[in-house]
């Protein structure tokens, strides 16, 4: 026989745990499917979360970044949270994410990329702050922006924040560089912008 009750059981009646035992009581309406649940839930970890993130119907109406903290790189790199939640993320990503949160940049960028999604000026700088290696993630993401010429003292920030040698192009550090070869070049009102 199931479990039969009046009314949902309340989310600290029920401990937190690294299961998907809330994502079950939620799609047997055992318990709220509101924010006080997901508050709780929150320190059952991703396995949890996720879980619950799945079975949930209003997570995307209430999520907040104490739902998510620590795992916003997390609900980003996975695709069928990120198809969920990741458009509610990028609305408040100031609030989702704190700037020295590495991991998380770089899965914005990689959501981004995956969903065309347009990000501002000062969070593009931030995935290029935090970018490693090749540049071409930030490029893309630059080149989704359609930057226009009046952008340029933005994308010259965006470039700075990459590190050498983009940001030969607003330090002037140097005059003339080679760009690496597997680096796109950036297009401003179909100006090219290359070193």
């Amino acid at each position: 026989a199931g479990l039969e009750l009046d009314t949902p059981l309340t989310a600290t009646e029920v401990a937190a745990e690294t299961s998907d035992l809330f994502a079950r009581l939620l799609q047997a309406e055992l318990v709220a499917d509101d924010e006080p649940t997901f508050n709780h839930l929150a320190s059952g970890g991703w396995t949890a979360v996720r879980a619950a993130m799945m079975a949930s119907e209003h997570v995307p109406t209430f999520l907040t970044p104490t739902h998510i903290t620590g795992m916003v790189a997390d609900v980003l790199d996975d695709h069928e949270t990120a198809k969920k939640l990741g458009s509610r993320v990028l609305e408040d990503l100031d609030s989702f994410l704190t700037p020295d949160d590495q991991s998380g940049w770089k899965a914005v960028a990689g959501y981004a990329l995956r969903s065309r999604k347009t990000l501002s000026w000062p969070h593009l700088q931030m995935i290029a702050a935090h970018s490693s290696g090749s540049a071409v993630q930030t490029m893309q993401l630059l080149e989704l922006a359609a930057p226009k010429v009046e952008d340029l003292p933005q994308v010259l920030a965006v470039l700075s924040s990459l590190g050498p040698p983009w940001n030969y192009l607003s330090t002037r550090e140097q005059n003339e560089f080679e760009a690496p070869a597997d680096e796109p070049l950036l297009k401003l009102d179909n100006v090219i912008l290359a070193p």
